[in-house]
């Protein structure tokens, strides 16, 4: 193949490759970017929390080609590396850290947690190149955490175990079918414990749990299988409900127990068949509603008294008991109960009972309301006087034809009689009429009873302070059923509560409260006492800084406090408080801030140290005289570059000028830029001052039209071009400058000045000419 043909083919081949090339190169810089996008992308906040993103960045990065890892710009690889350094320092802090942090913990689940992370940032740390001495001295104080925990659950496991062992050995003696609740209580708590928990159960305990569970169903069999003849024989219908309710009982018990369901369903038929008796029993009986004074005793044994009420057999028309003492006879009557007291019928007569009072009070007409908008009226009279216990009977006026229903009062009621406000009491013992003044006092008895019998000895607070103690202890009387109008004032640390309440004097109780923080109050807690020891063994002197600013410092120490809260769910702020002081602000949910002022010294980077010298430097450089060949911002940079080139930098320091001269920006890894003014003057060499000068006087010609009507001999543009330059000439000689010219429009001209030391001067001219024949 001839050259010729070989050439113009090749140029083919060469384009495609052209092609190839730049596909390569966008490859390349796509997956350059897209590592650069990752670093870029990585998280703020705590490093620790952010591994993952970390690891796919730097995998990313070391996946690339060496090709592609140059076009990873120095910044982008710089944030990487030094996100890289950090979190393996930060994960040597938080194994170093986790024995501490897990002897704190009280919670087992939060010790493991503390552990666990520990580990997975010491993994994620080797993943990102720690070494493996360096991984392995670390995770030995991750083992010595892990072993801490281990005995804490195992402690946490036998407390457990001994807990239902008590609740075993503590079983009462006596009928099992009475201690029903206890035994499944107990089964209960074995049932929930881990099989590792179980297994610290001693075989006697669980040998005994068994035989009780098995004692109590094979009683609760019998209980239900005899259910019938005991109902047989009993006559009081109430007491063979009971029989049954006791039978239910004790069956529902023992299925709770691990009765089989073929069992309990056998056993429930007996029941089922003893509450059928027990329900025909009830529909051949009659209910009697009687309103006792007091003690209803006495009662026949076919016959039950309940909620105010006689069940009477039918086929009973009479029966005695006492009321109170006193001797009642009940008659049925016309299809209804009549019930009399020595002889006088009492139904449909006014009901009434009797009460006891410190005061004495006689009152007719006397209104009180009950139910759904009712009332009714009643009597007071008091019967014995000037004693300490009044006794006086109050009567009821009957309602609708019937005697009034005092159960209808709830066994309490307020009314005013003789302008003054009484309440009356159903006790144990009988109905009891307070003062006004008595009911405050027992108000305020009861609510003093209430606060000094309410636990304050673990009251959690966001921190140590007055105010937070005061607010616990308020929290507490909130929940509290204190009567209405009774006011609790807790004073100002929580240690004493002043209870009050109209028509009675103040009472003060102490509450003995104890408190403890929050967990993450004590977290802070915690870490200022930590920060507090950092200082003390000088951790804050001599930290290494960039620069001297302000905000540089502020970040630094900050950075120190980051380290030592790394992990505890802590936030910090910083501020600069004096000279060389600053205080930190930790911040935790559910705590108070904390604060903490150190004392803090610094040294610059060496890196940083160097940029200062370099500053220093160029600062006291005089830059005030510089000469250039012309007036251009390049000839500047030229000349201060030129100066600074002669100086006596650090190693690895650069100085790049900007266009003018009139800054320089000096930098260097580790360090962030420094940029200098440098304040530069400039003068012209001579010959650039002459071109200058010369450029002038040919404008100045111009000005005078002294490039009009230029004699020439003919119209050739070589000719005018010469008869111009011989102008210029005239005006140059002498001065060591030459020129050239050359036309550039009709009768426009340019001259290129040209000097030795100097940039070349141009100048353009409008010429008019004059043939002379």
């Amino acid at each position: 193949m001839s050259q010729d043909v070989y050439d113009h083919h090749q140029g083919f081949i060469d384009e495609a490759q052209k092609l190839v090339d730049t596909a390569k190169e966008d490859k390349n810089q796509a997956a350059a970017d897209k590592v650069a996008d990752k670093i870029t992308s990585l998280p703020d906040g705590n490093p620790l929390e952010n591994g993952d993103a970390l690891v796919e960045a730097q995998e990313a990065y070391e996946n690339l080609t060496d090709v592609q890892k140059g076009l990873v710009s120095n910044e982008d690889k710089n944030t990487l590396d030094s996100a890289v350094q950090q979190y393996i320092t930060l994960s040597k802090g938080s194994a170093q850290g986790a024995v501490d942090k897990v002897t704190s913990e009280k919670n087992i689940e939060k010790k493991q947690k503390i552990v666990n992370n520990a580990q997975n940032n010491l993994d994620t740390a080797k993943q990102l190149g720690m070494s493996q001495d360096v991984y392995d001295h670390h995770q030995g104080f991750i083992d010595e955490a892990q072993k801490l925990v281990d005995t804490a659950k195992e402690d946490k496991n036998q407390a457990a175990a001994d807990k239902v062992a008590d609740k075993i050995t503590g079983l009462p003696d006596g009928n099992p079918l009475e201690n029903g609740d206890a035994l499944v209580d107990a089964q209960e708590a074995y049932e929930n414990l881990t099989d590792a928990q179980k297994d610290l159960v001693s075989e006697e305990d669980t040998n005994t749990l068994d035989s009780a569970v098995d004692t109590y169903i094979s009683l609760s069999k019998s209980s239900a299988s005899g259910v019938v003849k005991k109902i047989t024989n009993e006559k009081n219908i109430e007491k063979k409900q009971k029989i049954v309710n006791n039978a239910q009982d004790n069956l529902d018990t023992a299925k709770e127990l691990g009765m089989s369901e073929d069992a309990y369903d056998h056993n429930q038929g007996f029941i089922d068949e003893a509450q059928k008796l027990v329900d025909t029993a009830k529909e051949n009986s009659t209910e009697a509603k009687y309103n006792a004074n007091g003690s209803v005793e006495n009662i026949p044994d076919n016959v039950a008294y309940t909620d105010g009420k006689f069940t009477v057999p039918k086929g009973v028309e009479s029966f005695e008991f006492t009321d109170k003492g006193r001797t009642v006879t009940a008659n049925y009557k016309d299809g209804k109960w009549i019930f009399s007291q020595d002889g006088f019928d009492q139904t449909p007569a006014n009901s009434y009972f009797t009460a006891t009072s410190s005061t004495d009070l006689d009152a007719e007409n006397v209104t009180v309301d009950y139910g759904e908008d009712k009332s009714v009226k009643f009597s007071v009279a008091t019967e014995t006087k000037d004693n300490e216990a009044n006794e006086m009977t109050f009567t009821f006026d009957n309602v609708d034809g019937d005697s009034f229903d005092t159960s209808n009062l709830d066994g309490e009621f307020e009314f005013n009689a003789n302008e003054e406000t009484y309440t009356a009491v159903k006790e144990d013992d009988g109905w009891t009429v307070y003062t006004e003044e008595q009911i405050a006092a027992q108000d305020l008895q009861a609510a003093k009873d209430t606060v000094s019998g309410t636990d304050f000895s673990n009251l959690e607070i966001k921190g140590e302070t007055a105010g937070n103690k005061k607010s616990a202890v308020e929290g507490v009387i909130e929940g509290l059923d204190l009567a209405e109008g009774v006011t609790a004032e807790v004073n100002e640390d929580g240690s004493n509560v002043t209870l009050s309440t109209d028509g009675a004097e103040d009472v003060t109780v102490e509450t003995g409260a104890k408190f403890h923080l929050t967990q993450a109050a004590g977290t802070l807690k915690t870490l200022k006492q930590k920060i507090v020891e950092y200082e003390n063994k000088d951790q804050f002197a001599n930290i290494e800084i960039q620069d001297e600013q302000d905000s540089t410092k502020e970040s630094a120490v900050a950075g120190v406090i980051d380290h030592l809260v790394a992990g505890n769910g802590a936030t910090n702020s910083v501020s600069k408080t004096g000279e060389n002081t600053y205080e930190f602000t930790l911040t935790a949910d559910n705590a108070d801030d904390v604060t903490v002022t150190v004392e803090a010294s610094f040294d610059l980077t060496q890196a940083a140290q160097d940029l200062q010298a370099a500053k220093d430097t160029v600062s006291g450089t005089d830059f005030s005289n510089l000469e250039i060949k012309g007036e251009t911002a390049g000839n500047k940079k030229s000349a201060v570059e030129g100066v600074i080139e002669g100086l006596d930098l650090a190693e690895g320091v650069t100085a790049e000028v900007n266009e003018d001269g009139s800054n320089v920006t000096l930098s260097t890894d580790g360090a962030e830029d420094v940029t200098v003014e440098t304040g530069a003057k400039f003068h012209l060499t001579q010959a650039a001052g002459t071109l200058k000068t010369l450029k002038q006087k040919i404008v100045e010609y111009e000005n005078k039209d002294q490039f009009a009507n230029i004699e020439i001999q003919d119209e050739q543009d070589s000719t005018k071009e010469s008869a111009v330059a011989g102008v210029i000439d005239h005006l140059v000689a002498g001065n060591g400058a030459t020129n050239s010219v050359s036309k550039t429009g009709e009768n426009t001209y340019e001259f290129a000045l040209t000097a030795d030391n100097a940039d070349d001067v141009t100048v353009t001219i409008n010429a008019s000419f004059k043939v002379i024949k």
